[in-house]
């Protein structure tokens, strides 16, 4: 049985895979635009989506990355919780999470989203997405 490596955390050491880091840089910076990153185990994934994004800030330019682990107990509301917990908007006093005390619906994931600067790239990590069961990645939709 393959056991993955560490994922790679620098661009440096993630050769021959340029194109592939090119293609989701283009795809972060161009609003309304999503990528997703699939395949077997132990290919890179982990790898590819922690370092594509590194070089993107500038002066001009600010990437929020937010990174987050799926298990099989997570729900579209307990996901969106975890992602939520690492956002906090200048001038709220609490992480976006506990603005919500109903479930989270996309709808609300939708809104939220679209309050980020118009300098700011939001790059959302979802890790270990295949861990969630079925039934349970389509609570609240």
């Amino acid at each position: 049985m393959d056991t993955p490596g560490p994922p790679i955390n620098e661009v440096a050491q993630f050769a021959g895979r340029k194109a592939t880091i090119q293609r989701l840089q283009d795809i972060a910076i161009e609003k309304a635009r999503h990528a997703i990153i699939f395949g077997e185990r132990g290919v890179g994934k982990t790898s590819l989506a922690n370092i594509f994004h590194k070089d993107l800030n500038s002066e001009t330019r600010r990437v929020r990355e937010i990174a987050v682990d799926a298990d099989s107990a997570d729900s579209f509301d307990s996901l969106w919780r975890k992602v939520f917990r690492r956002i906090k908007w200048e001038g709220d006093d609490a992480t976006l999470d506990l603005q919500f005390p109903a479930p989270i619906e996309p709808d609300h994931v939708f809104l939220q989203l679209g309050r980020f600067g118009q300098n700011e790239i939001p790059i959302i990590i979802i890790d270990e997405y295949d861990r969630i069961s079925p039934t349970k990645s389509l609570e609240c939709l």
